[in-house]
């Protein structure tokens, strides 16, 4: 193995392990806030419909709808690695504790010894973690005069402001309504079972 092939397979290892590191922090977070929203009874918070107006900014019922939409996505994957990386797990990673990307870090340590099942989840999860980021800079870099004028008194965090894009697309620029549409179709896509994938 040459030395360039071994610094290009670090480089695309350390990136997916960034990605997949986000990812992970990302379902970190909002199991986080669910938790926190529970109410003493250990019931979810119900809003019955009605806006969360918390800290001045309205909200979409219980969570923001890109945050809710990135978890899923997000969840799906992790899922999906999971099981198509069961077997991989089970041989090399059974003494690995869950949890902070360790069972993520540890399969890409057996990069070389990864069933094909395995290989190709994870390739898939950070192709769509990669989608979901790129196009997430893209938005930021395009759409910035459009945050200004329709968006400026949103706080930003948690994605009020990719919700605010969402909310007023009818008014964005073309270069930025395809843009949001382009992020909305990828993070609200339905997501491919790992047994409609094989």
């Amino acid at each position: 193995m040459s030395r360039a092939y071994l610094f290009r397979l670090m480089s695309v290892f350390s990136r997916f392990s960034l990605v997949l590191l986000g990812a992970v922090a990302i379902l970190s977070v909002s199991q986080a806030r669910a938790q926190d929203e529970q109410g003493a009874s250990g019931e979810p918070a119900q809003t019955n419909g009605a806006s969360d107006t918390r800290g001045g900014y309205a909200l979409l019922p219980s969570a923001n709808s890109i945050v809710i939409g990135i978890d899923a996505k997000v969840a799906a994957m992790i899922e999906k690695g999971k099981q198509a990386c069961a077997e991989d797990l089970s041989k090399y990673c059974s003494t690995v504790a869950p949890g902070e990307g360790r069972l993520a870090f540890c399969l890409i340590a057996h990069a070389d010894k990864r069933t094909p099942s395995c290989a190709a989840a994870m390739d898939d999860a950070r192709g769509q973690a990669e989608e979901i980021i790129n196009g997430l800079d893209q938005a930021i870099d395009i759409c910035s005069s459009d945050i200004a004028t329709h968006c400026g008194g949103t706080q930003p965090g948690e994605g009020r402001i990719a919700q605010c894009l969402l909310e007023q697309r009818e008014s964005l620029s073309e270069g930025c309504g395809n843009i949001v549409d382009r992020l909305s179709n990828v993070i609200f896509a339905p997501v491919q079972n790992v047994a409609d994938s094989g």
